[in-house]
């Protein structure tokens, strides 16, 4: 049941994405998109190790796979957000350059907890998606519609 949380929350923002700023994708999008989508796939083994050995070199790997996933769908909406004509795009790209250095941040600090609690950082990985998506798709979360 994580890993299904983790990837839905993957697939929600993919969704958004998606629906929001992306009308036709071109190649470097689908690039994008399929090395998302690759990391991704490897989530479940990562988490899966996690919980079957919470060592220092597992939870490390699984940040490494987390990290990757999140930058590449920051990538997504950053080239999204520049194919639209529609929306501001200063504040969206910040908003996504804030994103991502946060999430360099937390998987930094994550991995460091690992070499001093491997248990924490387990517990802390694994539940970050889930209050990430839990917080992202509340109420007043939703962009309004553009006329």
């Amino acid at each position: 049941m994580i890993t299904f949380l983790i990837v839905s929350k993957f697939w929600y923002d993919l969704h958004k994405v998606y629906t929001y700023f992306i009308e036709r994708p071109s190649k470097a999008i689908a690039v994008l998109d399929l090395l998302l989508l690759a990391f991704i796939s490897l989530v479940p083994v990562m988490a899966k190790w996690v919980m079957l050995e919470p060592s220092t070199m597992s939870i490390a790997n699984y940040g490494l796979v987390f990290l990757m996933a999140n930058l590449f769908m920051s990538g997504l909406q950053i080239w999204g957000f520049k194919k639209s004509f529609w929306v501001d795009k200063k504040r969206l790209e910040a908003m996504s350059a804030f994103r991502m250095a946060g999430t360099i941040v937390v998987n930094i600090l994550l991995i460091g907890i690992s070499f001093i609690n491997p248990y924490l950082s387990m517990i802390l990985y694994l539940g970050f998606p889930i209050a990430t998506f839990l917080v992202t798709s509340g109420p007043g979360s939703h962009r309004k519609e553009v006329k």
